[in-house]
């Protein structure tokens, strides 16, 4: 358990984050104008992307909507606080607590609707990849986000196939994903009929939340929703 303080307050903007009583500076929340169906930020016409005119999901499927506390960018200058949080998290098992409170946050203040949901999910890491990190940063948050709300998390999905998305361009991605993912037979019928919250770190193109979701949709449940700190455009 990490011995830091860490402390989030939520503004409609941004989520002010304290570490041992210090303010360190903020998580800015995702512009109001991003599509409110993949969460892309990317703004396309005069500085503004409606969801109608949002071109980013329109080969996604299996979830419902998209959720994201902000924009994750992944290119220096690296002055960007959420986006430093969330590539330290993964070395770095305790910057889980301000980012898991920021999630929390976000749900209770800007979608209540998520309060609703029946089932956490974290979306999966291949076992070689779990071994030499030591820890899945997407089943951690979907635990203590799942304390936090009081509802159940379940790690019924597996990831089967190594993948490397880095590099790869959207058409690829989309491909290499397909076979990638699997939901673990000893969970069928624990998800029929219930409202899911898949969760991860970052969404680039979405293709992996839309496989995971279609894998649980294909397998019981009646719909899925995304969450994710940080949604990147793939542009």
């Amino acid at each position: 358990m990490s011995d830091i303080d860490w402390r989030c307050e939520y503004s409609q903007t941004e989520i002010e984050v304290y570490r041992d009583g210090r303010f360190i500076g903020s998580y800015e929340l995702l512009p109001v104008n991003s599509c409110e169906i993949c969460a892309s930020p990317t703004n396309t016409i005069l500085d503004f992307s409606p969801t109608q005119l949002c071109t980013s999901h329109q080969d996604l499927y299996g979830f419902n909507r998209i959720y994201a506390v902000g924009k994750y960018i992944a290119s220096p200058p690296w002055d960007h606080l959420l986006s430093s949080h969330i590539r330290r998290l993964k070395n770095n098992i305790d910057f889980a607590e301000p980012l898991c409170e920021s999630l929390s946050l976000v749900i209770k203040n800007r979608y209540p609707e998520l309060c609703d949901i029946d089932i956490v999910v974290p979306v999966p890491m291949f076992e070689s990849k779990f071994e030499d990190r030591g820890f899945n940063q997407a089943e951690i948050l979907g635990r203590k986000l799942s304390r936090i709300i009081d509802r159940p998390m379940l790690e019924c999905l597996n990831q089967v196939k190594n993948i490397e998305l880095r590099g790869l361009t959207r058409e690829e991605r989309k491909i290499i994903v397909r076979d990638a993912y699997e939901f673990i037979i000893e969970y069928g019928g624990r998800i029929d009929g219930k409202h899911i919250l898949l969760i991860d770190d970052v969404v680039t193109t979405g293709f992996t939340a839309s496989q995971c979701s279609q894998i649980l949709i294909n397998n019981g449940a009646c719909q899925v929703d995304v969450i994710v700190l940080g949604r990147t455009s793939d542009r």
